[in-house]
């Protein structure tokens, strides 16, 4: 466990140093969209494999709850399945009260035992 810890500390510090500096209440704009990207084969050459950690939290214990988080996760979650050809076995989704910090932690450590140098991961946090 020290060891996969200090190997991403980066990576982990990284996470949170964004969480922290998110602004909750511009999650309720209501200038919301979003732009369909459709990769090319050049985008996705030299990966093995994607894989995918999708979060979505609407119901904070100490905040004001969100509407559209849980919502947003989801659909962007199918554009990875869709668009990016992500495998559902390689899709990690955590959702409002399974997306606690130990959860978070143990989906980052599951890609971090699974994954391969040559393999691509991406992370939805919403």
């Amino acid at each position: 466990m020290k060891v996969i810890v200090m190997k991403h500390f980066n990576l982990y510090l990284l996470i949170i140093f964004t969480l922290l500096l998110c602004d909750t209440s511009l999650s309720q704009d209501n200038r919301r969209g979003m732009t369909k990207v459709i990769p090319t084969s050049e985008a996705l050459k030299g990966f093995k494999k994607t894989w995918a950690l999708v979060i979505g939290i609407d119901d904070y214990f100490k905040a004001i709850p969100l509407k559209f988080a849980v919502n947003d996760a989801r659909s962007v979650r199918d554009v990875f399945i869709k668009e990016y050809g992500v495998n559902p076995k390689n899709l990690i989704e955590l959702y409002d009260s399974t997306a606690t910090r130990s959860n978070i932690i143990r989906a980052f450590e599951r890609l971090s035992n699974e994954t391969q140098t040559e393999d691509r991961v991406i992370v939805f946090y919403a």
